[in-house]
């Protein structure tokens, strides 16, 4: 039975999804698919139906195709972790959103943002330390711990989603790791979140040194507007880990642990669909 994927919260909602397959990773010539390991990326495409590929920003540091990386499924990645290797996306995010990231952080120096953007007001997600503490930050809640040593373990896949909600003049910022809350911040609520320039997806969250980042692998990326409901984010945690077989790592009682999400939203849905080109 089919699996269910994220463009099926529709393109309106869903502002970019990206997902690392074959033919959806483009070199550096920017027309032709990259297909072996260690080969600069310079282009993710979007498969939400909004055509925001995600670019490189410099020649020279793009990162890397990973063959293979993890279920036979490549990934885009720094293995070295030296280069300032950054693909940037330009969605205007409103004053409610989530994002995701599936993936695997190999190793990170402190500071170091999984995605974000650099300036105000600005959101992102930032690992501090060396061992897998986890920051967050939005607009009028800056670098917020929201959790702390070890809530996110190196070298192991993981899914998590980052969400800004408003109520009654308070933003909050949770974070989940594998489906599992690690925290939430909050601050006083402004009239828009994440405008303040590009979104990068791999740069360092220090502005004055962007050559230190996160060794990780990364399959999938995605940002959606407005507030996801508990199933909805559920069901993209659930696709994004059993796409790599990696399910296993969600919390447990986590609903789609041991039986994947299906079109429809539960499994006793039955009727097919097919993936958009």
């Amino acid at each position: 039975m089919p699996l269910w994927t994220p463009d099926r919260l529709g393109p309106v909602r869903l502002l970019a999804w990206y997902t690392a397959r074959d033919g959806d990773l483009i070199g550096t010539d920017n027309t032709t698919a990259v297909t072996s390991n260690g080969t600069a990326v310079r282009r993710w495409l979007d498969r939400s139906g909004n055509g925001r590929d995600a670019n490189r920003q410099n020649a020279g540091s793009e990162p890397q195709y990973i063959a293979s990386a993890v279920n036979g499924l490549p990934a885009v990645g720094d293995p070295s972790g030296s280069r300032n290797r950054i693909l940037t996306l330009t969605p205007t995010l409103g004053t409610q959103y989530a994002a995701w990231y599936v993936g695997r952080v190999r190793a990170h120096v402190n500071f170091a943002r999984v995605f974000g953007t650099d300036t105000s007001p600005g959101f992102g997600l930032q690992l501090w330390g060396s061992s897998g503490q986890v920051g967050a930050r939005a607009e009028n809640i800056s670098a917020a711990q929201v959790g702390g040593n070890g809530v996110l373990s190196i070298n192991a896949w993981a899914v998590i989603v980052l969400a800004r909600t408003v109520s009654a003049g308070t933003a909050s910022l949770q974070v989940w790791i594998n489906g599992a809350s690690v925290g939430t911040a909050s601050g006083a609520a402004g009239t828009s979140a994440g405008t303040g320039g590009a979104i990068e997806l791999g740069v360092d969250g220090a502005a004055s040194d962007n050559t230190q980042g996160a060794e990780d692998d990364c399959v999938e990326f995605g940002l959606v507007d407005g507030p996801l409901t508990t199933d909805e984010r559920q069901q993209i945690e659930g696709s994004g880990l059993w796409r790599i077989a990696q399910n296993a790592n969600l919390a447990a009682g986590h609903p789609y642990q041991s039986s994947a999400p299906q079109f429809g939203g539960r499994r006793r849905r039955s009727f097919a669909w097919g993936l958009r080109g």
